[in-house]
């Protein structure tokens, strides 16, 4: 079904003049994605409860892909999972299609989980401050300037978000948006 509503998504953008990637990312990518946050450490994986999240979530579709991912490879190990879904999406069209389909799935907690609309850019509003994830994935749209939110960040040189400094015991601080 994901396919099928990946495929109407793509057809309803090109009659209205859309870029191609810029509301839906081609299922493979989205199965290769999951996979290579969760592969590495399937080994790992103990049963209990996993924080799943995408930053630019689009319909949903990359989350729910990484779900059935690990539910899949815990599955294999004989672990049980559970699964929380979170997402932020900046599009408020594309967020509603994400929220309609998660609730006719029946998936309502998810669907709560998401949040979404112009004033929800993953990179100057943290919808989720207090959360910790245990995985996360998303593919932004590249061709969408980012400017604003760099402003907003405070600049290249006064950024203070937490998300995005790195700093090693004994190395300068290091901001991932600036370099």
């Amino acid at each position: 079904m994901g396919t099928i509503f990946e495929e109407l998504v793509r057809r309803f953008n090109e009659e209205n003049n859309e870029e191609a990637g810029e509301h839906w990312t081609p299922r493979d990518a989205v199965k290769l994605m999951a996979k290579l946050i969760v592969l590495p450490i399937a080994d790992k994986i103990e049963s209990g409860t996993y924080l799943l999240y995408d930053g630019a979530c689009g319909t949903g579709g990359m989350l729910t892909v990484a779900e059935e991912t690990l539910h899949q490879l815990a599955a294999e190990r004989n672990k049980k999972v559970a699964t929380h879904l979170y997402g932020q999406e900046i599009n408020a069209e594309t967020y509603a299609i994400a929220k309609a389909d998660f609730l006719l799935k029946g998936e309502g907690e998810a669907a709560d989980n998401l949040v979404g609309g112009p004033e929800h850019s993953t990179l100057s509003n943290d919808a989720f401050p207090s959360r910790e994830f245990d995985f996360m994935l998303s593919n932004p749209p590249y061709g969408k300037s980012w400017k604003s939110d760099l402003e907003r960040l405070g600049g290249k040189d006064g950024i203070k978000d937490p998300r995005f400094i790195i700093q090693h015991a004994g190395d300068p601080e290091y901001s991932l948006i600036t370099h």
